[in-house]
């Protein structure tokens, strides 16, 4: 039951109720925002393109190793394999930090908010609302889809 209950609180984004964004990332996602900005391998555009691709793929996706390579695959195809094992190996050391696993089987993950705050930072400001609103969306399907799964087989009934 405590693992509904926190399932339940987190259906809301943290980030979004006013709150200052800022103060609420962890400084290791600080500093890996710092490292993607200094491999300037992809621009602004790209990063976007990664992040709906990976948004799009959530309800799909039952493995850390599913979210990665989404990541991998769409980063390679906009600059090359160096620079996706570079930056999936950078995602991968602060994996618990950019997304969270949703309780249930199957399991699901969806974008933290210092994992959403990391991506939206890394693409163009302009896009910035249109981008937060889609991923609002993604997020919030998959956390459905999660529920209805989790409480269909901890023997919940209506």
């Amino acid at each position: 039951m405590k693992d509904m209950e926190l399932f339940l609180k987190n259906l809301t984004p943290s980030c979004s109720d006013g709150a200052n964004v800022d103060t609420e990332i962890p400084e290791e996602v600080r500093h890996l925002l710092d490292e993607l900005y200094e491999l300037d391998e992809l621009s602004a555009e790209d990063w976007r393109e990664i992040y709906i691709a990976l948004l799009k793929r959530l309800p799909n996706l039952h493995d850390r190793w599913q979210v990665l390579a989404v990541i991998y695959r769409v980063i390679e195809l906009r600059s090359n394999f160096i620079t996706a094992n570079a930056i999936v190996a950078k995602l991968l050391k602060n994996f618990n930090l950019l997304f969270e696993k949703l309780p249930g089987k199957p399991a699901y993950f969806v974008p933290s908010s210092a994992g959403r705050w990391l991506f939206e930072s890394l693409i163009n400001p302009l896009d910035k609302a249109e981008v937060q609103a889609e991923a609002e969306r993604y997020i919030t399907a998959t956390q459905q889809l999660s529920l209805v799964h989790f409480l269909a087989h901890r023997g919940v009934r209506a």
